[in-house]
């Protein structure tokens, strides 16, 4: 990609994210003309209008907002990639590209990726973090080299799946909570908490539905709603409420003395979670962290 294209894509999204010609060409680094000129000029290669123009500065047309995702993409893989370029400089022999749910990263490779780079810090692995849209941008994209998920129900076409460890849904509450010793609890017993809940989307909120759907008087559930982990660790370490949620999302955090889980005396299951790689395209660096995690999985679960 020409230098000039380059900048025609950064100044899109940033156009975008700050709504003023002025501001974007100050974080750029350009004049404010200059930036005008870039506008214009990437408007009448795409023959359509991108931003409308108004008093307090610019907001996307319908058209320019559908092209930012591809340039978000575009910009993010050009600095992966970069990235990846710049490691292998030195003394790296493979590198590999791995994007995993939060699960995947929790319950697996906070423990796996420091062993594995004890054994080969020759590779360069580069994690991110993605929610299941990206997961599915990144498989579909062919983005990255191996990708941690929940099994799933239909293989997408050229890559295979290998499973790591089994999940299910568990109570957690901060470490100072009345039922933390609690030797056994049912379900039941907790109609009185205050519950941290899930965005509705979840499989743990669709279960917390479920299993309270019954509770007369209903479940009472806190009026903030959150995927941020810093802020629900924050939470039930300053209250007394618990929160239903996937053993591997919150597993490092148990470990570190953070949550407490309830122990419940029913388990509630939530698959598995396992490894995706490309049948054809993987390299060697990434079928050896592949064949690593499987087996640091199977002796560590």
């Amino acid at each position: 990609m020409s230098r000039s294209r380059f900048r025609h894509l950064q100044m899109l999204v940033k156009l975008a994210e700050l709504g003023s010609l002025r501001r974007t060409a100050e974080d750029l680094g350009l004049t404010q003309p200059a930036v005008t000129h870039l506008l214009k000029d990437l408007e009448e290669l795409l023959d359509t209008q991108l931003f409308y123009r108004h008093a307090r500065g610019v907001r996307p047309t319908p058209m320019g907002a559908a092209l930012l995702p591809s340039a978000r993409r575009i910009l993010d893989n050009l600095a992966h990639g970069a990235e990846m370029v710049a490691a292998r400089h030195g003394e790296a022999q493979g590198a590999v590209r791995v994007a995993s749910i939060t699960g995947g990263i929790s319950g697996l490779l906070v423990r796996a990726l420091p062993a594995f780079n004890a054994v080969r810090p020759d590779i360069v692995v580069q994690v991110a973090e993605v929610d299941v849209e990206q997961l599915g941008l990144a498989v579909a994209h062919r983005d990255a080299d191996l990708v941690l998920s929940r099994q799933p129900s239909i293989l997408p076409e050229g890559w295979t799946f290998s499973w790591l460890f089994d999940d299910s849904f568990v109570v957690v509450c901060g470490s100072h909570h009345p039922l933390a010793g609690r030797r056994s609890i049912r379900f039941d017993e907790l109609q009185s908490q205050l519950w941290l809940p899930l965005p509705i989307s979840t499989a743990a909120q669709a279960l917390f539905g479920d299993l309270t759907r019954n509770w007369d008087p209903p479940a009472r559930t806190c009026r903030i709603i959150t995927r941020a982990a810093s802020l629900s660790w924050s939470l039930l370490q300053q209250t007394d409420m618990v929160s239903l949620v996937p053993h591997s999302v919150v597993r490092q955090l148990v470990e570190a003395g953070h949550y407490k889980i309830l122990h419940l005396d029913t388990v509630y299951p939530f698959g598995s979670l396992g490894v995706m790689r490309l049948e054809d395209e993987s390299g060697s660096a990434a079928l050896q962290l592949a064949d690593f995690l499987a087996k640091y999985a199977a002796a560590s679960p």
